[in-house]
């Protein structure tokens, strides 16, 4: 069994990762891999094997592909093995994302009540509101019969939904302007992550005008909040508390603003990715469509509410295989602080290893039939490998804020089925924006369509 890999899957071919004479590791062509990160993450994953080492030519790295040695780097020996973002750093700093250590401890416990369950039975009137300004955008094109990108409307509400439900922001204050300094951002940020490719000096400045706006809506957005009288009880306000907090020196003004900035750019880029690819696959399996159509039916004519979510069992089951068959983060990097070793092999201290969460959902001892779309595989009681499903990662380190997206997602998935009909177009093959995401450069195309 292979898993699906962006393009048609085939044998590893020259160029490609391969297993070279030897120390039974592979190699991967840094040219490449720049050039379409997802189709040779695709090509390493399709390996199955627990450990493996693999070699860029300058440098090498750890490749694990099972839920065993998963969970011993992001669980059983986590403190082992930190995050290295310092490529990243201009756009995340040293946020929640990527601290280690005690400052990432004191961070999280400091943000964590902002996350607790009963802080988001408010947020779905929101997750409404951005999602229908997406469906209506995309109303002229209706029947139309002409294919549209559905990756932007998936970006556009994520990013609202985020400024409105964390931090109670005006629906519009994220801007068209900001969300292509997020997109400049995203894209050339993540080409030095994890294999360090060159920037262009275009690049270069085009990475540093983005990350400026990106500053000013930093700034804007405490602005508003300490000019309100009434402070709303949200991460927002949380977080300007802890920069006054003279018991909270790690909240400094930098500090503050890579918070901010963070959590909008990472708290909508992994959702909007998944919901793209969760968009093509309802396109393509009019089965499916049908079952999630027959479910929101059931709830009436009124937009889902927060508590009906539970009355959503196989619409959350559609994102979650979507995240097994493409997940937004195909590959999680650590750095190894301390020697150690991994299913008998030696790990150096300085050495990256990364989890490869692609392999490990599509590898066929824990996901029959891996390559194939089948919600009906979440909704049964079978009690799955520990580590076998990475979507939000695992451990301490999972993510924070993996409960709203589970109300966010389901919420706009089922709005959009009560108003509109999805069906396929003709995507190219996968090339992915950046290394980071499995999102595609060309965008994920669809066509929408009226009810009969």
């Amino acid at each position: 069994m292979k898993p699906p890999a962006p393009h048609r899957a085939q044998p590893a071919r020259p160029g490609s990762a391969r297993r070279p004479a030897g120390d039974g590791g592979v190699s991967l062509d840094l040219s490449r891999f720049h050039e379409n990160p997802a189709r040779e993450l695709a090509t390493l994953a399709m390996h199955m094997r627990p450990i493996m080492r693999v070699s860029t030519g300058r440098s090498a790295f750890i490749h694990i592909g099972h839920p065993d040695t998963a969970r011993h780097v992001l669980q059983t020996n986590t403190a082992n093995y930190s995050k290295d973002f310092s490529p990243f750093a201009p756009l995340v700093g040293d946020s929640l994302l990527a601290a280690n250590g005690e400052k990432w401890r004191a961070l999280r416990t400091r943000m964590q009540p902002a996350f607790a369950p009963s802080r988001f039975r408010t947020v779905a009137p929101k997750a409404i509101a951005a999602i229908d300004r997406v469906i209506d955008g995309w109303m002229p094109a209706v029947g139309g019969g002409k294919p549209i990108d559905g990756m932007p409307g998936m970006v556009a509400a994520t990013v609202e939904f985020i400024a409105t439900a964390l931090f109670s922001l005006p629906d519009d204050f994220v801007t068209r302007h900001d969300i292509e300094a997020i997109e400049v951002a995203l894209e050339h940020g993540g080409r030095a992550m994890h294999f360090g490719a060159a920037m262009g000096e275009d690049v270069k400045r085009r990475f540093r005008v983005a990350i400026g706006e990106l500053d000013k809506m930093a700034a804007r957005a405490v602005a508003i909040r300490r000019a309100e009288t009434v402070k709303p009880d949200d991460l927002l306000t949380l977080l300007i508390d802890a920069h006054d907090d003279p018991d909270f020196p790690e909240m400094t003004d930098k500090q503050l603003r890579d918070e901010i900035v963070t959590f909008l750019l990472t708290g909508h880029e992994t959702t909007a990715t998944a919901l793209g690819w969760t968009l093509r696959h309802m396109s393509r399996h009019p089965a499916v469509l049908a079952k999630m159509r027959e479910e929101v039916l059931a709830l009436g004519n009124e937009a889902p509410g927060y508590d009906d979510l539970k009355k959503l069992p196989y619409t959350t089951a559609v994102f979650y295989e979507s995240m097994r068959l493409r997940p937004a983060v195909p590959l999680l990097i650590r750095v190894a602080d301390q020697d150690d070793e991994i299913g008998g092999m030696p790990i150096r201290a300085g050495i990256r290893v990364g989890v490869s969460i692609l392999g490990i959902h599509h590898h066929p001892d824990f996901w029959p039939e891996a390559a194939k779309f089948r919600p009906e595989r979440f909704l049964d009681a079978t009690e799955r490998q520990p580590g076998s499903y990475l979507a939000f990662s695992a451990g301490a380190r999972s993510c924070i804020g993996s409960r709203l997206a589970m109300i966010e997602a389901p919420l706009f998935l089922s709005r959009l089925v009560q108003r509109v009909r999805l069906a396929p177009a003709q995507n190219p093959p996968l090339v992915s924006l950046s290394v980071v995401t499995l999102r595609p450069k060309a965008g994920q195309l669809i066509k929408v369509e009226r009810w009969d």
